[in-house]
């Protein structure tokens, strides 16, 4: 199933209908997958949608400023780069054009539209900051949440100084042909600390992401709600869905203490580090993600 695109520049209407894609059986207990900044739904790694949607009715919308869903700005950003760089907290909360509780509620409304009444919880990066919000508030009709190399709710941003600079680049689109790739594919090998290869295979996936238009303003969107937000880390203590929190001890984004400190927060939790891995959805938290989501008949 797929939602149409569209565009959205009114900042003072909160909703937006987020384009979507689903897989599997819709009789089959639901997961949804929420992607990291900057992302598109369809990063998210083929083969392990596909072993989720051999058991499970699988959710995969695109946030608002990514992907088909709905724009909140101009494909440029330039006035949000000093923000970021600075990490002036009160000027972005006044230049923010939505915030991660709109983005929670963006995931709500959808699958409410979609009819799905229980539900499973995948969330990367920003996605996993949303995946809180969403299992604090939705209670019981969460029955397991994942958290991917996010953090614990903190309103402090703690990257390292080399992965807020290639944020920041984001901001705006190049002008010079061919940087949009350069910048992604280099940014990709960075994030993976050492384990990606730079071959056919990534190259092609880059390739791919490009072709499909990637969003600058809505990346430097995205960013100025995270760093807009307030502490969140007493919604960690209401989230009753049984949750597994993993994340690499390489990670330049977000640091795995982060992760470690959520899963301490969270009441019904476990905490496991995977050696080597950096900031990317590797193939390690796929596996790991999909022997302790599958088999589950947590929401039967």
């Amino acid at each position: 199933m797929v939602f149409a695109s569209a565009r959205h520049d009114d900042r003072n209407d909160s909703a937006a209908r987020l384009a979507c894609r689903t897989y599997g059986s819709i009789d089959a207990p639901a997961v949804v997958l929420l992607i990291g900044l900057g992302m598109r739904a369809s990063e998210w790694p083929t083969t392990f949608v596909e072993s989720l949607a051999q058991h499970r009715y699988v959710v995969c919308p695109d946030n608002r400023d990514a992907g088909g869903s709905p724009i909140f700005g101009p494909e440029s950003e330039p006035d949000l780069r000093k923000i970021w760089l600075k990490r002036d907290k009160e000027a972005a909360r006044r230049a923010a054009a939505y915030t991660l509780s709109d983005m929670h509620h963006d995931v709500l409304r959808l699958v409410d539209r979609l009819g799905v009444k229980k539900f499973d919880l995948v969330g990367f990066s920003m996605g996993g900051m949303i995946g809180q919000m969403v299992a604090a508030s939705a209670g019981k009709r969460v029955g397991r949440f994942v958290q991917l190399a996010s953090n614990d709710g903190t309103a402090e941003i703690d990257a390292e100084a080399d992965a807020i600079r290639r944020m920041v680049r984001l901001f705006t689109a190049p002008e010079l042909p061919g940087a949009e790739y350069d910048y992604l594919l280099s940014d990709t090998l960075y994030y993976g600390a050492g384990q990606l290869e730079d071959g056919k295979e990534l190259q092609d996936e880059i390739a791919r992401i490009t072709a499909a238009g990637y969003r600058f303003g809505g990346s430097a969107r995205q960013a100025i709600a995270v760093l807009a937000e307030e502490d969140r880390t007493k919604i960690l203590n209401n989230i009753t869905a049984k949750t597994l929190v993993l994340h690499g001890d390489s990670d330049p984004c977000i640091s795995y203490r982060r992760g470690k400190a959520a899963a301490d927060k969270i009441p019904n939790s476990e905490f496991r580090t995977l050696p080597g891995v950096g900031h990317v959805i590797s193939g390690e938290m796929c596996d790991a993600a999909l022997g302790w989501l599958l088999p589950n008949d947590n929401l039967n």
